[in-house]
């Protein structure tokens, strides 16, 4: 189970790579095959509706998928089921033999509730107000199916803990460290993201704002446009050193992490993060808000930088003063072996015998 195929994020790749892994079927609320990864199993959608506005109505549609998961009774017939994200876990109640893999607890009623809550307008926030309310007890009632939680780093355990009061095995992510390789630095950072106000992609362009002479890359899309990624684009169109690719290919993506400086992240608290170990992995250091999951991923000053707050005037800062000899290539390619797809799936396949 995982809640949408529409993107090429963390979760996706973890959900596809566990399928593969136990040569098994996955279903999913909505499968979009030109905007995810590719998939050697079959995919079975679960939620027949076509989706509404983004913007306006995202509540309403990822409530619709939580429903139509929850009315899986075909589930029952399988030996185990795997559960990846906040909406697929609706699942656990028809099939006790199952794992969740959590890539956090629903942000948008626990630690990110009040930020999402501000997009609203005055007159929507009480409406919010209610849905919070009503679905934090849904959403621990459909914990209380899960038999077992892996999750993707000890952050999010911590998460887990505070707002489920489970606790959680830790199981890193996996990246195919593999097919990354490292080239010589050309005149570009690189950011990859989903254009979310997360990810804080506004964060970004004020430091190359007062950055003329550097220039950054951004690969990534929200699932759907929404009104901060035409905000974002707009800016973008009028900034001589920022460019916005959108979503490429593996091959071009792979490219641009080989030959960029090195890349930028800047996610309010994110769960684990992708991207410094892809980075680490084309032999480049990631710069990265000290926070979240990037403090495990990260070792400040060999595998890249931890920047501090205030975040604008210390990005600047740090770039200005960047000096690539300080990481060595080999040593990030080496130190990025832990995370490797590998060692995902052994830990994976351990689990799954023991859960059977």
């Amino acid at each position: 189970m995982h809640d949408r195929l529409c993107n090429r994020g963390g979760g996706e790749r973890v959900a596809i790579t566990i399928a593969e892994a136990l040569d098994a079927e996955i279903y999913t609320a909505n499968y979009e095959p030109e905007k995810t990864f590719s998939v050697s199993v079959p995919v079975h959608r679960t939620n027949p509706m076509r989706d509404l506005s983004w913007d306006k109505y995202y509540i309403i549609v990822r409530m619709l998928d939580a429903w139509s998961f929850a009315r899986l009774e075909e589930l029952r017939d399988y030996n185990m089921i795997w559960m990846s994200g906040m909406w697929a876990l609706f699942a656990a109640r028809n099939n006790s033999r199952n794992i969740l893999y959590c890539h956090s607890p629903n942000r948008a009623i626990y630690d990110l509730a009040d930020s999402l809550r501000k997009r609203y307008g005055i007159h929507w926030r009480p409406i919010f107000d209610v849905w919070r309310w009503f679905w934090e007890k849904m959403d621990k009632w459909a914990v209380s199916y899960v038999r077992k939680i892996v999750c993707n780093s000890q952050n999010v355990r911590g998460r887990v803990r505070k707002y489920w009061n489970r606790d959680a095995e830790v199981v890193y992510p996996p990246v195919d460290v593999s097919k990354f390789y490292y080239d010589d630095a050309e005149d570009y950072w690189l950011s990859v993201n989903r254009i979310m106000p997360e990810k804080r992609i506004d964060l970004q362009l004020d430091i190359f704002e007062q950055l003329p002479d550097e220039h950054l890359v951004i690969v990534g899309s929200a699932e759907y446009g929404t009104a901060y990624q035409r905000e974002m684009e707009k800016r973008i169109k009028e900034m001589d050193n920022v460019k916005w690719l959108g979503r490429v290919s593996d091959e071009k993506l792979c490219e641009l992490y080989a030959r960029c400086k090195g890349t930028i992240q800047t996610a309010v608290d994110e769960d684990f993060g992708y991207v410094p170990i892809e980075s680490m992995a084309a032999g480049k250091p990631c710069l990265a808000v000290n926070e979240g999951g990037f403090r495990e991923s990260i070792v400040h000053g060999k595998t890249g930088i931890l920047v501090d707050e205030p975040y604008l005037e210390n990005f600047v800062r740090a770039i200005k003063r960047f000096n690539p000899s300080a990481f060595d290539p080999n040593y990030l390619q080496k130190y990025v072996q832990r995370f490797s797809k590998e060692s995902f799936v052994k830990k994976i396949k351990n689990l799954t015998r023991k859960a059977t």
